[in-house]
């Protein structure tokens, strides 16, 4: 499902050329889930970036189901993130005036869809179900605990029924119990629905319950 090669990420100012991610190797199977570990400063989000389209490689090769990233245009790179990928970050990015349902349903505006909006409420209202907030759909963020704020993120990531799922710390805006059931959420929808998963954590419980792991610090 994700393949990058001889991947290298510099970014310039004023005096010299900064390296964050030299010369990467990495492949994740279709359906696998992994965990990303590295130091602070090891370049773990940028390489999310990468992977997401959100940021192009200096040089090197990134594949996400068999579609060359760098070859496409901005237009098409949005494209391929709507209906491709679906991201998690460490704060939720909930839209404050939205309802649970309507920040949900916030992919479907970015993008053109097979569907009817009716379909794609009923599935976004079936999510919502599955991650245990069917009685917080006209909710608003900030009605919300921490952990039920991620579980809206959880679903509204899966809402575009994506073929790779990104998540940058998850859980590391929650206290320990908090983030183990969001992990456990994330983890158990991921083999439900055979998405391919890669999480970026400091969490090495997280990284160890995930299984296979990927050290940046150590691969570069």
């Amino acid at each position: 499902m994700i393949q990058v090669k001889d991947l290298v990420v510099q970014f310039e100012n004023a005096h010299e050329t900064i390296t964050v991610l030299n010369g990467l190797n990495f492949e994740v199977p279709e359906g696998q889930a992994l965990a990303v570990v590295g130091p602070s400063g090891s370049g773990k989000t940028t390489f999310l970036n990468v992977l997401g389209a959100l940021l192009p490689a200096t040089s090197g090769t990134v594949i996400l189901g068999g579609s060359d990233l760098a070859s496409m245009s901005e237009k098409q790179a949005a494209h391929f993130r709507n209906q491709e990928i679906g991201f998690i970050f460490q704060q939720h990015h909930l839209l404050p005036q939205l309802t649970v349902l309507e920040n949900v349903l916030v992919p479907r505006l970015a993008g053109q869809w097979q569907e009817s909006e009716e379909q794609t409420r009923l599935r976004a209202t079936q999510l919502l179900e599955r991650v245990r907030l069917s009685h917080r759909l006209n909710h608003r963020p900030g009605e919300l605990s921490g952990g039920e704020k991620q579980r809206t993120a959880v679903a509204r990531a899966l809402i575009n029924q994506p073929r790779v799922i990104l998540a940058d710390e998850p859980t590391g805006a929650l206290d320990g119990e908090t983030g183990a059931k969001v992990a456990d959420l994330l983890l158990e929808l991921q083999k439900e629905q055979g998405v391919t998963l890669v999480v970026v954590t400091h969490d090495l419980n997280l990284a160890e319950r995930i299984g296979h792991v990927f050290d940046l610090n150590e691969s570069q």
